[in-house]
């Protein structure tokens, strides 16, 4: 499910994947940028063209719009619940031991913003 959020920054809008909604909604912004040509070095070991790549980054959003960035990671997860680091070294020894893929960040924030 895609939502409709607005950047705190440049008040620009822009379109985010929901992972999931309790105490904030987490939303994944997917970004498109240009990575320039690189033709310095003495053996020309860089990319000959431009190339298009893409950007993944994952926020907390509050209800006043707030984004609060955190990464797909145990401590990115302890960042963004401080208080219950105990409770993220359980989970993430008894249930899921890394955060691979979407869906175990999904389980991990459910699990985590419900409690």
């Amino acid at each position: 499910m895609f939502g409709k959020f607005k950047d705190p920054e440049d008040q620009k809008i822009f379109f985010a994947q929901v992972l999931c909604k309790g105490k904030h909604t987490y939303i994944k912004r997917y970004e498109k940028y240009i990575q320039d040509a690189n033709y310095q070095g003495a053996y020309n070991a860089g990319i000959p063209y431009d190339e298009f790549k893409d950007r993944v980054h994952y926020f907390a959003v509050g209800r006043k719009g707030e984004m609060i960035p955190f990464k797909r990671s145990k401590k990115g997860l302890e960042k963004l619940f401080p208080d219950k680091k105990a409770e993220i070294k359980a989970f993430m020894r008894e249930q899921i031991p890394n955060l691979k893929s979407d869906n175990d960040l999904v389980v991990a924030l459910s699990t985590l913003s419900s409690s």
